[in-house]
């Protein structure tokens, strides 16, 4: 991960991505936990008294939990929505190809790989001298060996790490850039894990006692699991509008990093 500190941000990303998946899931199966576990899904006891103090606890408690594992997937997602080469082509990834091949279902159309196109955008501008020179000194690579795919991906690795360890006010321009990316990607994959809850709730509905308690038509569970994939499918377009421009900022900023090293040097020596 490129974080590795915390922020308002952070916080923030981890209460909306936990919240989403904790109040859809309550939402969507909530006759089932009101029959099987009356205890946490129940605002009211038995006597009408409320009990929202002490599950306003759990529910937080649930919340930072459910946003924590979000945070953290989310760059073994990232690489699976767009046309990651290395996926599709290595035979020992084969977990990683069918959830590559699973996520189309909202990921479709995939885009090219927005590192590689950061790339080949500079290779292809009338800045080509000046990316090609930043490359040398802080990827030690070339024009020539820029051709292959797999080196792009190490090209454009090696400079994000390189505005991480650079200065503190490389590293926070980076996290800054990557904030948003990270933001929409939570967001993503929070929507996404509804659909699975989606699924859940039709199968559990059928162990409700429908005298006690209300539960959804298949209708309108179909009309929810529609929502949410057409939800998820938008926030999917949005992470992919992101991640294109976080991989494309973060070499525009290095080349610019880059200057202010070689004028450092010059004034040095």
């Amino acid at each position: 991960m490129i974080k590795d500190t915390f922020s308002i941000e952070d916080l923030l990303e981890i209460f909306v991505s936990g919240g989403i998946v904790m109040l859809g899931a309550w939402y969507l199966n909530r006759a089932a936990l009101f029959e099987y576990f009356p205890a946490i899904a129940q605002d009211v006891n038995s006597m009408g008294d409320s009990k929202l103090g002490g599950k306003a606890v759990v529910f937080v408690i649930l919340v930072m939990f459910a946003g924590v594992i979000i945070t953290h997937i989310f760059d073994a997602v990232l690489p699976l929505i767009i046309e990651n080469h290395r996926i599709r082509r290595t035979k020992g990834l084969i977990i990683k190809k069918l959830f590559s091949y699973a996520l189309l279902i909202v990921s479709a159309p995939t885009m090219r790989d927005p590192r590689a196109i950061a790339i080949e955008r500079y290779l292809n501008s009338n800045r080509k001298d000046w990316f090609l020179k930043m490359v040398q000194a802080w990827a030690h690579s070339d024009e020539r060996r820029l051709v292959s795919y797999d080196e792009k991906i190490v090209v454009h690795q090696h400079i994000v790490n390189r505005l991480r360890v650079y200065s503190e006010d490389s590293r926070k321009v980076l996290l800054e850039s990557y904030q948003q990316m990270s933001f929409a990607g939570s967001i993503f994959i929070a929507i996404l894990l509804l659909l699975p809850f989606t699924l859940i709730a039709f199968w559990a509905q059928s162990f409700v006692d429908t005298t006690k308690y209300k539960i959804y038509s298949y209708t309108q569970l179909m009309f929810f699991a529609t929502a949410i994939w057409l939800f998820s499918v938008i926030s999917c377009y949005s992470l992919k509008r992101r991640a294109r421009n976080f991989y494309s900022q973060v070499v525009t900023i290095a080349m610019h990093f880059y200057d202010q090293s070689t004028t450092a040097q010059k004034i040095d020596s």
